[in-house]
């Protein structure tokens, strides 16, 4: 499995890749994270808004998920651990 955010390269999007990291770690789970500047892949998906979080080739959240612990437990739910 992997996890890929998707942003503009802004510090907003780069902390959020971050707080996924560290979802990820916390939750000890297996899975590879990616970051990616991709913008053409984003619009392809027909989203405008971002970062953008997906898990393999599906979107799991667009935006801001508002802290870790919503974090961990979107991530937690879409992986099903």
């Amino acid at each position: 499995m992997k996890l890929t955010v998707y942003g503009a390269g802004c510090q907003f999007c780069q902390n959020f890749y971050q707080t996924v990291e560290q979802a990820v770690k916390e939750l000890d789970l297996k899975v590879e994270t990616e970051y990616s500047h991709d913008i053409a892949k984003v619009i392809s998906l027909g989203i405008i808004q971002m970062p953008v979080l997906m898990l393999d080739d599906k979107v799991i959240l667009t935006g801001n998920p508002g802290n870790l612990a919503k974090l961990k437990a979107i991530i937690k739910k879409e992986i099903g651990e």
